[in-house]
């Protein structure tokens, strides 16, 4: 992923990245779960979003906080969640640390049960996908 800009704006920091490839949305929103209660996807305008962290279609996520640090948290999280979501490698690591159940392998790749998922972030970490 490619930063392009930090800017500074009425909220605090914007930070955004830019994938060399487009963002399936549709598989990634989900996973989104473990940013935020509340996941919004507008195909209209091809974008989701989750909390302060904006995917679109296009391969752009955008990235908003209060604080510079936490707007390139919230960025590599969105990242990590792109990258578990579309190259799955299938190693069921981050299955494993859910212990809610909500991640699951489904033909070799990770799935998510919205419904189990109760945003305690333990899906985080090492991840195969997230080194490619």
């Amino acid at each position: 992923m490619d930063i392009q800009k930090m800017d500074t704006c009425p909220v605090g920091y914007v930070i955004e990245g830019i994938l060399s490839r487009p963002i399936d949305l549709k598989r990634l929103k989900p996973f989104t779960h473990a940013l935020a209660w509340i996941m919004e996807l507008d195909e209209e305008n091809d974008e989701l979003v989750a909390d302060t962290v904006t995917f679109y279609g296009s391969g752009r996520i955008s990235s908003m906080s209060h604080s510079e640090r936490e707007a390139k948290v919230r960025l590599d999280k969105g990242f990590q969640l792109v990258a578990r979501s579309e190259q799955c490698t299938g190693c069921g690591q981050c299955a494993e640390r859910c212990k809610q159940g909500a991640l699951y392998m489904k033909d070799g790749k990770v799935e998510v049960d919205s419904d189990e998922c109760i945003f305690c972030r333990d899906c985080f970490g090492p991840c195969p996908a997230t080194k490619l």
